[in-house]
């Protein structure tokens, strides 16, 4: 209740700088998001490991690759004058430490400064007296900033007036040595910054553009069956606007250009797993097939409609896991290969359109499918053994897949920097030429690494996310549920035609033992620029999972369109889950 008092307020004022500065909107920040991502955690120095140390805070812990760490030393207590209760203690802060690496049940750090005499067993906390610096570029943001201290007050906040007295003209690193948190206040939203300007996390979108200000973003017209000029994707920068019509009688209306270019399927019955494109039955237009628990559906847009073309009823009982499509036969038309779980064995599915009809045409292999963009040879379709036991998720090393007839054959191996996996990791060539991968982790952290595996930059905060999974037994003869866990797979990451890494980002509830649950989603593309991964454009958030993600020209109108499969709810004991297909046109 308390934040919801306060985000009226901060909505009020906004509204009041709309109506006095006509030609200048501010973004709306989502106050309780920036306190959950910025909040206290405490825990413990564990042990050194060469430079660093391992503290006993992981990812359920809320703790991310960038955090900054206090060490602190419990100093004189604090009592009250009158009833003698004890209020606290005054903690003094030994030094600071950088999360480099998340682990489960620990984390990595570096020690910062010259910071000393620190041993296992040292209190840390998450954040807690870490300076922190708020620039104001808008002129107004002095009331946002006294909500922001108030809503983050471990932090070691400098007064908004001083701050705003050392502000330079743009922001600009500290300085050498310096450590603390930038909260960089300016029209398009809040940017939270490292000391040396390293992006932490972003807030905000803009809410208005008059006076001439652009508000651009994906999409901005209709899916239709009509020609026009082929689609280019967003400009550096570029963000994706959800813009208001002014309040009448307290009523806020969504304008219609927040949706323009945005197509919706009807709701189709079951968990979406994967989304696959292309022409599968040889007539020159563009299918889309979309993966459900328990059955494939291929379907097309037509003028504007959804048009279910065929379905096809997957082994009962089996566990869908994802959907590549890939053309072995060479007749020019991609068959469909859906990896799929049977107890602890994986028993893959082909489909494809014979005969006038789609149907299984080689059952039961025990590989893992993935399709994976290779910079020499273009699209590639990769493969993995899993383990019969279930103790091991992959067996061996990745490889092309090749058939003759209805079998499918192993064709050279597929080098995969560890400790990824086939699926959520991409190669890429640099503007310099080189070689690099980026992954999504065991913990949905999003990196980019040399083929070797060396890690050049890491995300500080989640990426990716798939609710796909397989219960696998943490010991052969464990019987009971705690013998159990969940592999989950990781999400697709690919690279469009014009080079942006594209990836899913799935918000919600991660344990990454047994369970997760996402509520809202979008999709984010990035570009290297040789040192780290930098957000170019953002679809907008949709409700649900977003499960898998095609670029492909998918209303036949001669430019591609992005196609998302989002599970829009997870189904219970007397409800049915329901998913979609959201399809976006790229400007």
């Amino acid at each position: 209740m308390r934040h919801m008092i306060r985000s009226l307020l901060f909505f009020s004022l906004v509204c009041t700088l709309l109506i006095a500065l006509p030609g200048f909107a501010l973004a709306e920040i989502d106050l309780d998001r920036v306190q959950d991502d910025f909040k206290s955690v405490s825990g413990y120095l564990v042990m050194p490991v060469g430079q660093e140390f391992l503290v006993d805070l992981d990812a359920a812990s809320g703790v991310r690759t960038g955090d900054l760490l206090s060490v602190v030393v419990p100093g004189e207590k604090v009592f009250h004058p009158v009833t003698k209760e004890v209020l606290g203690t005054l903690d003094e802060v030994k030094g600071f430490l950088q999360v480099t690496r998340v682990k489960s049940g620990y984390s990595y750090a570096k020690v910062l400064g010259d910071a000393t005499g620190l041993k296992p067993a040292d209190a840390v906390k998450r954040f807690d007296q870490v300076p922190a610096l708020f620039w104001d570029y808008t002129g107004q943001g002095e009331p946002f900033y006294n909500e922001l201290a108030t809503a983050l007050p471990h932090l070691d906040w400098m007064s908004y007036a001083e701050a705003a007295r050392s502000k330079p003209e743009s922001p600009q690193p500290l300085g050498a040595g310096q450590i603390g948190l930038v909260f960089v206040y300016d029209k398009l939203g809040l940017a939270v910054k490292s000391a040396e300007m390293a992006p932490l996390a972003s807030y905000g979108q803009v809410q208005a553009a008059a006076a001439g200000i652009a508000a651009v973003g994906i999409p901005t017209t209709g899916v239709n069956s009509q020609g026009r000029p082929a689609g280019a994707f967003m400009p550096s920068g570029a963000v994706t606007p959800m813009q208001t019509s002014p309040a009448m009688g307290g009523i806020i209306r969504t304008s219609d250009q927040a949706f323009a270019g945005i197509w919706h399927s009807p709701n189709l019955p079951g968990s979406a797993v994967g989304v696959e494109t292309g022409d599968f039955d040889g007539d020159g237009q563009v299918e889309i097939a979309v993966l459900l628990e328990g059955r494939l559906l291929i379907s097309r847009i037509a003028e504007g409609n959804f048009m279910q073309l065929g379905e096809v009823a997957l082994p009962k009982g089996d566990t869908a896991l994802h959907l590549d499509g890939a053309d072995l036969t060479g007749d020019g038309l991609p068959e469909l290969y859906v990896t799929m779980a049977r107890d602890l064995q994986i028993a893959s599915q082909v489909v494809e359109f014979q005969g006038g009809n789609y149907r299984i045409t080689i059952e039961d292999v025990p590989w893992y499918f993935n399709s994976v963009q290779m910079p020499e040879t273009g699209r590639v379709l990769i493969a993995q053994k899993g383990d019969y036991t279930g103790q091991k998720d992959y067996v061996g090393t990745p490889f092309k897949v090749a058939r003759q007839g209805n079998k499918l054959l192993p064709e050279g191996n597929v080098a995969i920097p560890k400790p990824f996996i086939l699926y959520g990791q991409m190669p890429f060539v640099d503007v310099s030429g080189v070689t690099r991968h980026a992954a999504l982790t065991e913990t949905d952290e999003l990196v980019v690494a040399m083929p070797n595996g060396k890690r050049l930059w890491e995300s500080n905060q989640k990426y990716g996310g798939s609710a796909a999974g397989i219960i696998r037994p943490i010991n052969i003869h464990a019987k009971d549920a705690e013998g159990d866990r969940t592999q989950w797979l990781r999400s697709r990451v690919m690279l469009s035609p014009t080079g942006e890494i594209m990836v899913p980002v799935n918000e919600g509830s991660r344990f990454f033992s047994q369970w997760r649950s996402f509520k809202s989603s979008h999709l984010a593309a990035m570009t290297w620029n040789g040192h780290v991964l930098q957000e170019r454009w953002r679809t907008v958030d949709q409700n649900g999972y977003l499960a898998d993600f095609r670029l492909a020209d998918v209303d036949n109108d001669g430019a591609e369109e992005l196609v998302t499969a989002v599970g829009y709810n997870e189904g219970g004991l007397l409800t049915t889950a329901k998913s979609g297909l959201v399809v976006y046109e790229m400007q």
